[in-house]
């Protein structure tokens, strides 16, 4: 019983704890007391991450006919994301202004697919900012060349293949229009990358039908076990063949195996009531390697896949598929999506995406403008991941976004929206608004009513779905909220027009401070530096610790210099709820201090730059 009791009364211990934080978070601050040690940045600085980067893309040595450029924040075939994409015609140029995190500038890739799938991989150097690309050369479709995909092989084994610290050029090529896969570049992480798919097996060295290398399955006991080659999307024009080699080896028991050869429907199903090729293997022919032909019937048009699978029946042994060559063209959007289109020079939309494909990146809040509060950046915490749609001409046809609200650090109620450039009447219609409160009035196509310039609220309660104080406290989460939104446009906007995302993000703050009514639409919030919306309050403007100038243009920063918001172009590891930032990122003050160029990936997560104790991470279990 005496246990029970003390367990009880330390558990109302902990609650009484924590009801004291969250009633000193209720009370907001508007003094002009500065929790970050002060310290004071120089004039100008606007505790920007990201860099502006310039490439200059030429396509004056292809041949005849059209390529699509995707720029990557790594290696292409390594693990780089997608950053933009966009098409060149042979002697083109097209000059590229891309917003990358200051950690990325110095590992850009531009990689060229030409209709035939031939890809050519090249590593950006950056003169200063700016880089000039001449994207493939003239040998493209008809021999190696040290232009193509370029990096370090450091398998340091004695495969006979390439040497540690040599390069080495592969991909999607071959002569006129075939796709070709010899399983030389030794791991499926590279073929993945190509849009390949497997499942069940490996590229390996121990069983080459030719070369060093081919796929190999595992060792099925059953004819269940899933063993199969994907090809990326290809467009058939019902002509040509499909060659390939294969074989299969084991111990000579009582088994067998049986490959199937199929093509897939439009949506990527493979249609096995109708093989292209199936041929069974006997037990006494290990080791005998299979010629394979197969004509493309003439039906087989259009956009489609073919996938190779292999069944076992009995026994413990493994196939091996070498030296595929297919006719026809790549149509595939390239790596990660892999998506069908209607073949590279088809190609019709193009995806420009922000800060890169599948990354999210964060924009962070304090929501006690004008008074500094505690400087956590975490009063409101975004997840952000955009993607502006182009056409061929590199001009905006819709923004596609995904936001997820992580974590609410403030009492107070916060909206959210992005002011843009361009006029509000180049936007057709805006899909995915959650707007429940009155303070929002928009026009017929979902942009605000009464704005110089588009502005786009997306919600205006951030609380809607989570409570405040959701994922600031260590051992507490809450699953995040994610609002996808779609702006779309009535005619196409040039790039230069839209800008770079995340363009100018703010939050509007309401709600109860104090016991008294506060705040409201006109109450923004923006990044230092960036200017406020027609319907902000600018009598707020030098109250508390804000020492905005507007008639200078400059805008949210304090007497120092400091901000209320900021922009992190990777997903951002917080501070803990009360913890200034200036105490939980090691370097964040040297950084600020210095106009960004020392430590100027001072918020990648890795150690030296965070204070573990001080920042907030999602629970394990």
């Amino acid at each position: 019983m005496k246990n029970n009791i003390t367990s009880k009364t330390a558990g109302l211990a902990v609650l009484f704890a924590g009801m004291l934080l969250l009633s000193s978070c209720d009370t907001v601050s508007t003094s002009n007391d500065d929790p970050t040690g002060a310290f004071t940045v120089p004039k100008g600085f606007n505790f920007q991450t990201t860099t502006n980067v310039t490439l200059n893309l030429r396509a004056s040595d292809i041949a005849a006919g059209s390529t699509v450029i995707r720029v990557y924040d790594g290696h292409p075939f390594m693990g780089g994301n997608i950053i933009r994409e966009t098409p060149l015609t042979a002697g083109q140029s097209r000059t590229l202004n891309l917003s990358v995190g200051a950690h990325a500038q110095e590992n850009l890739w531009v990689l060229s697919t030409l209709p035939s799938g031939l890809m050519s991989a090249h590593k950006v150097e950056l003169s200063g900012s700016t880089a000039q690309v001449n994207v493939v050369t003239k040998r493209d479709e008809s021999e190696s060349d040290s232009g193509m995909l370029r990096g370090t092989f450091d398998d340091p084994g004695n495969h006979g293949f390439v040497t540690t610290g040599e390069t080495a050029w592969a991909g999607l090529h071959g002569t006129g229009y075939t796709i070709t896969n010899d399983f030389e570049l030794g791991n499926t992480n590279f073929y993945e990358n190509l849009c390949w798919v497997f499942a069940g097996g490996q590229v390996n060295g121990p069983s080459p039908i030719t070369g060093q290398r081919a796929f190999q399955t595992q060792n099925p006991t059953e004819n269940s076990f899933p063993n199969s080659v994907t090809t990326p999307w290809i467009e058939f024009n019902g002509t040509g063949t499909i060659t390939f080699n294969w074989t299969q080896s084991g111990n000579p028991t009582s088994r067998r195996a049986i490959l199937g050869l199929y093509y897939s429907d439009v949506h990527g199903n493979a249609d096995t009531a109708n093989p292209l090729y199936i041929q069974a293997y006997s037990a006494n022919q290990s080791g005998v390697v299979m010629n394979a032909t197969v004509d493309i019937p003439a039906h087989l048009t259009g956009v489609r896949r073919l996938v190779w699978n292999f069944l076992e029946v009995g026994g413990n042994n493994r196939g091996s598929l070498d030296d595929i060559v297919i006719s026809g063209t790549l149509a595939t959007t390239g790596a990660p999506a892999c998506a069908p289109t209607g073949g590279s020079a088809n190609q019709t939309e193009f995806v420009n995406h922000y800060p890169a494909a599948n990354v999210f990146g964060t924009l962070a809040f304090e929501d006690n403008w004008p008074g500094f509060g505690d400087y956590d950046m975490n009063d409101l915490v975004l997840g952000y991941n955009i993607r502006e749609i182009t056409n061929a001409n590199d001009e905006v046809i819709r923004i596609e976004m995904t936001h997820q609200i992580r974590a609410i650090g403030g009492v107070l109620r916060t909206g959210f929206g992005y002011q843009f450039p361009f006029e509000a009447s180049a936007v057709a219609s805006v899909n995915g608004q959650r707007l429940n409160t009155s303070l929002v009035s928009n026009d017929a196509n979902g942009t605000e009513a009464g704005q110089d310039s588009a502005v786009v609220i997306l919600w205006d309660n951030s609380t809607e779905n989570m409570p405040t104080f959701s994922n600031v406290v260590p051992g507490r989460f809450t699953e995040y909220d994610v609002i996808e939104s779609t702006i779309t446009f009535n005619n196409p906007v040039p790039k230069s027009e839209v800008g770079n995302a995340p363009y100018n993000p703010f939050i509007f703050v309401h709600g109860i401070r104090n016991g008294e009514p506060f705040g409201g639409r006109g109450h923004e919030v923006h990044l230092k530096g960036m200017p406020p919306t027609s319907l902000a309050d600018e009598n707020i403007f030098g109250d508390a610790s804000d020492a905005s100038d507007p008639e200078n243009g400059l805008y949210y920063q304090s007497k120092d210099g400091l901000n209320w918001a900021i922009h992190i172009p990777v997903p951002f590891v917080y501070p803990r709820s009360q913890t200034a930032i200036t105490d939980a990122y090691t370097n964040f003050k040297a950084w600020a201090e210095n106009g960004g160029t020392a430590f100027p990936d001072w918020y990648v997560d890795v150690e030296g730059n965070l204070n573990e104790e001080k920042v907030y991470r999602r629970p394990q279990n």
